[in-house]
């Protein structure tokens, strides 16, 4: 049963007769999905009714383009070129023709960035005119110099860039007063520059896990990763780093309630937080409840798991855990457990946070911990 949203519950609408939405409304899994992409990838713009969301994967793109119409807005689409140059270049000796109606465009910006090293900057212009499954081609004067630069933007996945140091975003800019104030009312979005404030809402907590499923599809969507090393490092992991560390621990709980464990921490102190999924059966579980809309992502995901050996179900884990501590007397480190079951010490954490949350086994408060069960402690 989905909840539902109520005019009365929005005071800043109780005046407002030209709403597009029609209320009460549902928190379904399409409010969820795109709430949760407009707090960590897009933005409510201060001082004007305008909304915006970007990304340079056109699957994505394409969801939240289905669900904005949904809620009758009308999309602005334009394309954000970025190209890295040299510092020392300026300004009058830049040129940008694009090839394709010969003509130079002539607003462009410069802009300082720590991205590609002290001796580099940015060179950034906005395109237009765009549609999927098409190209763009331009010719990039700096000084006597010139590089040819060919963006794909293709039906589906992400945008293609021939040359090196170069980036494109599709940025969309919409507008509807009404769904703008559930997004901040309802569901909690801060105004303007809000990175290191975002949080997950309460109205998530409570609700149902496919709705839950669809607000971490699309986290893992915008700010999600698929980390991957062959042996003998062998690392499969998912990971989302952002610098709201509040926003992480909301999501580590929605998690859990999926059953999925995760492992918060971070990064380098450079107030960089990171969320990180591993372990043969949460990746297997995330795969089922959770939809990757990306095919690229998708695809590395699932050859990820397809490296797996045979894929030990949750009952025989959870046995070759129990009986590696009781052969180990109860005096049972995770090195000590791995030992015993042959699995990695990652993995067998994996086993031990899963028993340990089902009151199967017993942590120590000692470093490193000590782990026994419940019958014999």
């Amino acid at each position: 049963m989905y909840k539902k949203i109520f005019l009365e519950d929005i005071p800043s609408l109780k005046e407002y007769s030209k709403s597009k939405i029609c209320f009460p409304m549902d928190y379904d899994q399409d409010l969820a999905f795109i709430g949760e992409c407009i707090r960590v990838e897009g933005s409510l713009n201060r001082g004007t009714k305008n909304m915006s969301f970007g990304n340079s994967d056109v699957s994505l793109l394409k969801e939240v383009e289905r669900i904005l119409t949904k809620f009758n807005c009308h999309i602005y689409r334009t394309l954000h070129i970025s190209v890295n140059i040299p510092q020392d270049i300026e300004k009058k000796y830049i040129r940008i023709v694009d090839l394709d109606s010969n003509v130079c465009k002539p607003k462009f910006g410069i802009r300082n960035s720590r991205r590609f090293g002290k001796d580099k900057c940015e060179l950034i212009f906005i395109e237009s005119k765009i549609t999927y499954n098409s190209q763009k081609r331009y010719r990039i004067f700096l000084k006597s110099e010139f590089a040819d630069l060919t963006i794909l933007i293709p039906e589906s996945s992400r945008i293609v860039m021939s040359l090196k140091g170069a980036s494109a975003v599709i940025q969309f800019i919409f507008a509807n007063y009404a769904l703008r104030e559930v997004f901040k009312s309802i569901l909690e979005i801060p105004e303007g520059r809000k990175s290191k404030i975002i949080r997950i809402p309460e109205i998530l907590f409570d609700s149902p896990n496919e709705i839950v499923s669809s607000a971490i599809s699309a986290v893992i969507a915008c700010e999600g990763f698929v980390v991957y090393q062959k042996p003998p490092r062998s690392n499969r992991s998912i990971g989302i780093e952002m610098t709201s560390k509040e926003y992480l621990a909301g999501l580590k709980k929605l998690l859990d309630q999926l059953e999925i464990i995760s492992y918060t921490n971070e990064r380098n102190n450079r107030k960089i937080y990171s969320l990180h999924l591993y372990g043969k059966e949460n990746l297997f579980r995330l795969k089922q409840l959770v939809n990757f809309i990306e095919p690229k992502k998708r695809n590395k995901f699932y050859y990820m798991l397809s490296t797996y050996r045979d894929f030990n179900d949750k009952d025989k884990s959870e046995s070759l855990t129990i009986g590696a501590i009781k052969s180990l007397y109860n005096k049972s480190s995770i090195k000590s457990i791995a030992k015993v079951i042959g699995r990695k010490e990652r993995t067998t954490k994996t086993y031990l946070g899963r028993l340990i949350q089902e009151g199967k086994v017993i942590s120590s408060k000692t470093r490193p911990a000590v782990y026994s069960l419940p019958e014999e402690s």
